[in-house]
Order: structure tokens, then sequence, then C-alpha cells
């Protein structure tokens, strides 16, 4: 599910990407440790950017959440339209985990129906173990997701904070 948010401030674009810039550090290409405090990090490609927090009360995982921000100029503010969502990468290898799944699955089916090969088991035994794997992957990001949470609530409080939202929006969106 990913979270919408729409901010209003009384910065320009420019002086929100310059406190944005100045209160966050760039990511570290490889990621071995976790900083002993908590840590901003963000990336700028005006008007865009993305933000994401490390720090020793939270735990690393693939799920955890990224902030992706736009900031639209108006006549006397600024709207900061953003999301919270995973990182696309993680989208492409849930495809992928998901294409593999119902392969295997399907071909056991195939198998029982048309009677292919021996089976040394029964052939329920080989659906269920693959059921059994579908379940532990929801287990996994289920668990994944739930630990992403308070860093979702740090990124939402730290931008609203850095950049004194005069108005602030939220809904949230079924993926």
């Amino acid at each position: 599910m990913a979270r919408i948010v729409e901010l209003r401030t009384r910065f320009s674009v420019d002086q929100c990407l310059g406190v944005l810039r100045t209160s966050t550090q760039l990511p570290p290409r490889i990621r071995f440790t976790v900083p002993l405090k908590q840590t901003f990090y963000g990336t700028f490609s005006p008007p865009r950017f993305r933000l994401f927090v490390l720090g020793p009360d939270y735990i690393p995982n693939s799920f955890m959440p990224y902030f992706y921000g736009l900031l639209i100029p108006t006549s006397d503010d600024t709207i900061l339209r953003g999301s919270l969502r995973r990182h696309p990468m993680v989208s492409v290898l849930f495809v992928l985990w998901c294409g593999w799944f119902f392969g295997i699955l399907g071909f056991f089916l195939w198998a029982v129906v048309t009677g292919y090969g021996r089976f040394e088991v029964h052939p329920a035994l080989a659906v269920l173990a693959v059921l059994c794997v579908w379940g532990m992957g929801v287990v996994v990001i289920r668990s994944g997701v739930r630990k992403g949470q308070p860093q979702e609530e740090a990124l939402l409080k730290f931008v609203e904070s850095i950049l004194e939202a005069v108005e602030s929006k939220e809904m949230r969106l079924a993926n």
C-alpha cells in the first residue's frame, strides 16, 4: 500500500531543496553497517528527490520505505507531493518470484493431471510444498513491511518539520 502525501510550504522550490540537501547526507554506495544515530539520506534531481532513513532503532531490510517527492511551485508557495513506497527493484523481484511460484505450481498441477513422470511422494504433497513456499514468501514480505513502518513515520515527520509544512494531507492507495 502506497501512502500519498501532499504538503504546502511557504518556501520556494530552491529553498526547499536547499533545506533538504543540508539536512540529509548522500547515501553510501555500500551499506555494511547501520549508523549509530538516526540519519536521513537523500538524492536530488530537481524538482524531484528521494529520501530514506537508517538508524539503530530501524531494522534494515529490502522493504524499507523511501519517500519519493516532487516540488511544485505555485504563485505564493510550494506544494510537495510525495509517496512512501518500496524501492522499484523490490517490485521487480516480487514479480519474478510470483512468476517462478506460479510456473512451478502450474507444472505440478499439469504433472498430476496428465500423469507425467513418476512421483515418489503423493502429488498433493508436492503441491503442498509449493503452497508452503508461497506462505513463507507472504510472511517474509508482511514482516518486512511491518518492520519498515517506524521508518515511514520518521520520514513523514522529518519532511513536515524540515519544510515547516503549513498544510498537510495524506491518503493511502492500494498498490
